[in-house]
C-alpha cells in the first residue's frame, strides 16, 4: 500500500515506481490550489542525484526533458551507470558498481511505493 511521508509543507508529491531498471515518476503531481495538476509538475525543474561510494553527479530535468548526451556520456564514464529517457521515464541500462538516485527533497513530499522509500532507490551489483 502506498503512503504519503509529508516531512514539509511542499506542493509538489513525487510518486516514483522502479520495477526491473526502469525509473517512472508518470503518477506524480502537484497541488495549485487545492487542486492535482499534473501539468504543472511535467513543467517543474527538479534535481536527480547519481551516487555512488566515490562520486555524484547531479541533473537538473522537467518531466518532458530528454536526458541530454553530454549527461549520460558523463555518468557512463565517470560512475559506470548507463542510462536511457527522461525525466518522467527512465531506464537504467547498466552499472558496474552500486549506486543510489536520489530525488531532490527541496519543497517535495514523496510518496513511498514498494520499491522507492522517501525518494531513494538503490542499484546493487549482486555478488556471486
Amino acid at each position: 500500500m502506498d503512503t504519503i511521508n509529508i516531512t514539509n509543507p511542499s506542493k509538489r508529491f513525487l510518486k516514483i515506481s522502479r520495477f526491473n531498471n526502469y525509473v517512472d515518476l508518470s503518477d506524480s503531481f502537484n497541488i495549485h490550489n487545492n487542486k492535482l495538476s499534473k501539468l504543472l509538475f511535467e513543467s517543474e525543474i527538479y534535481k536527480i542525484t547519481f551516487k555512488t561510494l566515490k562520486k555524484s553527479y547531479n541533473l537538473f530535468l522537467t518531466a518532458n526533458e530528454l536526458i541530454c548526451n553530454d549527461c549520460i556520456k558523463y555518468l557512463k564514464k565517470e560512475l559506470g551507470i548507463e542510462v536511457s529517457g527522461d525525466g518522467l521515464f527512465f531506464e537504467i541500462i547498466n552499472y558496474t558498481q552500486n549506486f543510489e538516485i536520489i530525488f531532490d527533497i527541496e519543497n517535495t513530499t514523496f510518496i513511498n511505493t514498494n520499491s522507492v522509500q522517501n525518494g531513494v532507490i538503490c542499484f546493487c551489483k549482486e555478488s556471486h
